[in-house]
């Protein structure tokens, strides 16, 4: 229990010096310095095209606009194209495609 008494001791002890936290202010001025500095700041290109991206209407068209164009690729039909060979495959060489002839029978190893 004289354990248990400690922890509670520190526990109450750490809770107590939060009492008297105030909240941190900006040293003064940082406001109109930041302002300033955002102010100065030069526009590029990436920032530009950036901030038009990301306007909702320009977002939300944008995200339509993909979804419409995977819309109409998924339910283009392609006919389908049937190639007539010359020269038809040889029915063993379908079957090497199909089938393996590994054998990973490694209980009954034979080494050399």
């Amino acid at each position: 229990m004289d354990k248990r008494e400690k922890q509670a001791g520190r526990i109450d002890e750490v809770m107590g010096s939060l009492d008297n936290i105030e909240r941190a202010d900006p040293g003064p001025f940082f406001f109109t310095r930041l302002s300033a500095r955002l102010v100065a700041q030069p526009r590029s290109l990436w920032f530009a095209v950036g901030s038009f991206l990301s306007r909702p209407a320009v977002a939300v068209g944008g995200i339509m606009g993909i979804l419409l164009l995977n819309l109409a690729l998924l339910l283009h039909e392609q006919k389908e194209v049937q190639t007539i060979s010359k020269f038809p495959a040889p029915a063993a060489e379908n079957e090497y495609i199909t089938a393996s002839n590994s054998s990973f029978d490694y209980e009954n190893l034979v080494q050399p």
